[in-house]
């Protein structure tokens, strides 16, 4: 595989780069080179199928049995009447405020 190198980088530039780097978790030399791959549109893995089967929309209620099976499996002790509307949420963030 071969060696790429950089020379003269402003340090600016490349405190910008490890710090980039720090919030994706990855080394300096990951960061480059997942910078390299986005830019010319290369992902080192198996290429995507000839054929792409569009997945039909779901209904809501499906939507929510689903997300609510998933909810299941991740904490046992899930139930659906664990779950919030958005209205609710919104209440109960806005009477924290308050003190309430």
């Amino acid at each position: 595989m071969p060696n790429l190198s950089i020379k003269d980088v402003p340090e600016a530039l490349a405190e910008a780069l490890r710090q980039r780097a720090a919030r994706n978790h990855r080394s300096l030399q990951g960061e480059l080179m997942a910078l390299l791959e986005e830019t010319v549109g290369w992902e080192n893995r198996v290429a995507e199928p000839a054929v792409k089967y569009a997945t039909p929309p779901v209904s809501h209620e499906e939507y929510v049995r689903r997300l609510t099976e998933i909810a299941a499996q991740v904490n046992p002790h899930f139930s659906a009447a664990d779950r919030l509307t958005r209205a609710q949420v919104h209440d109960r963030a806005y009477l924290q405020q308050l003190g309430i």
